[in-house]
């Protein structure tokens, strides 16, 4: 086992403490940790977050029932549509996501990039949800209405279903707020309720990759493993520490580390070739620069008249590159210019 796994399986385990000291916000790390830690495609990264999430939210939701703070007949009207969404979304539209998104002159807008750009979105979102003062969600007695509105639960839930099929979070700082202000629940009976939902969206949505994913059990079963060690140790520290402080902190991380993910999978990347794409010279009109055609590349390639340079860092190289393709990291302009020179 080398040194990266071992931190990966640290993460795992930090995971778990999160989820176990604050309720949530698990699911935020795990994609991250997955992709940038491990080297998992998002993908995949997405559909290991979805079975440790869920199996997660299945144990929280164990300790729950126990004290009756599950709504059983809301969770089915939300689960049920948000189930079908989130299963549709992995078996069916995550796969029929092209692998490039959009060209634009230079700039190139990937299924990957684009995958992590929507979870940086979320993670923004959740980090939000996590700082502002949760006081407007608590109801008072003699608040509760007279009608639930079921039609726009079924819609809400179905919505739900599609971005926690998209990018693998639990999505309990989207149902928590719907369970209290649209299914009337008090907000003990929201969060175990939101486990519950998740426990259940996040595993049968899993099932959608099941059939076409190369899955590593044995990594994602000790993974998750740890991340529940990790839930009953952060379960033990939450006597010491107040858990709501910690959830305002955590936030902030949160948001921090949206803003860095939006810099790194699209502005630092991508920003410089779509502002030259927009308002630059076009590459065909360059007398110095060839624009090959895929049948005029494959032949150039396999007459061996053409060495292909992948710009890619080290990383993203071992992740997949195109056979003899020599790997000169871009992030290192100078090291990069020396070596398209020699």
């Amino acid at each position: 086992m080398d040194v990266v796994q071992v931190l990966g399986y640290i993460g795992a385990l930090i995971i778990g403490v999160v989820l176990g000291l604050i309720g949530g916000g698990g699911s935020i790390l795990t994609v991250p940790i997955l992709v940038y830690l491990l080297h998992n495609n998002p993908v995949t990264a997405t559909a290991y977050s979805l079975f440790v999430v869920g199996t997660a939210s299945l144990v929280g939701t164990g300790r729950n029932l126990q004290k009756g703070l599950v709504n059983f007949r809301t969770a089915l009207i939300f689960a049920v549509p948000a189930v079908i969404s989130v299963f549709s979304t992995r078996k069916f539209i995550v796969p029929s996501i092209p692998d490039t998104i959009l060209t634009l002159g230079d700039f190139t807008l990937t299924k990957n990039i684009g995958i992590m750009v929507f979870f940086a979105l979320i993670i923004l979102v959740a980090s939000i949800s996590m700082i502002r003062n949760t006081k407007s969600l608590h109801k008072k007695k003699g608040d509760e209405k007279s009608d639930i509105n079921y039609p726009l639960l079924l819609i809400l839930g179905l919505l739900t279903g599609l971005i926690t099929g998209l990018v693998g979070a639990g999505g309990g700082f989207i149902i928590i707020p719907i369970l209290v202000l649209i299914a009337d629940l008090p907000m003990k009976k929201a969060v175990g309720t939101s486990l519950f939902i998740i426990a259940i969206n996040s595993l049968l949505g899993f099932l959608g990759d099941v059939g076409h994913l190369d899955i590593d059990w044995r990594f994602l079963l000790t993974f998750t493993a740890i991340a529940i060690i990790g839930i009953f140790i952060g379960i033990w520290l939450n006597r010491f520490i107040n858990g709501k402080k910690l959830k305002k902190g955590f936030g902030w991380f949160v948001l921090l580390m949206g803003i860095i993910f939006w810099f790194k999978n699209f502005i630092f990347k991508n920003a410089c070739s779509l502002f030259s794409s927009l308002f630059g010279t076009n590459a065909q009109q360059n007398d110095t620069v060839n624009i090959l055609n895929p049948s005029d590349f494959k032949n150039a390639s396999e007459a061996k008249d053409v060495q292909l340079v992948d710009v890619s860092t080290a990383e993203e190289f071992k992740d997949g590159a195109i056979e003899s393709a020599l790997n000169i990291d871009f992030s290192t302009r100078k090291t990069l210019l020396k070596n398209l020179k020699n």
